[in-house]
């Protein structure tokens, strides 16, 4: 039930604009990685690009083939990525 509720609020437009996060990218002055699956269905491999752009100098990784959950479906590939960008 309590997801449920999640996921109504969180569709709702009102919602997704306030909480977007995108707005606020241009002001990150840290390195950052963009990881992202291109099996994505939730989140539209666009919304990687547009990020990756909006945050300068970051470093975009795509894992092909995976989906929205690739932290826990492709954690090695998602580790690899993660240890290369803080190495």
């Amino acid at each position: 039930d309590a997801y449920r509720r999640v996921l109504a609020h969180m569709n709702n437009g009102e919602t997704r604009n306030r909480y977007n996060t995108q707005r606020r990218l241009s002001h990150v002055k840290v390195p950052s990685m963009v990881l992202w699956g291109t099996a994505d269905e939730i989140n539209d491999i666009e919304m990687a690009h547009i990020c990756n752009d909006l945050l300068e100098g970051s470093k975009l990784v795509l894992v092909e083939g995976g989906d929205h959950f690739i932290p826990t479906n492709r954690s090695d590939e998602v580790n690899e990525a993660l240890l290369d960008f803080l190495g």
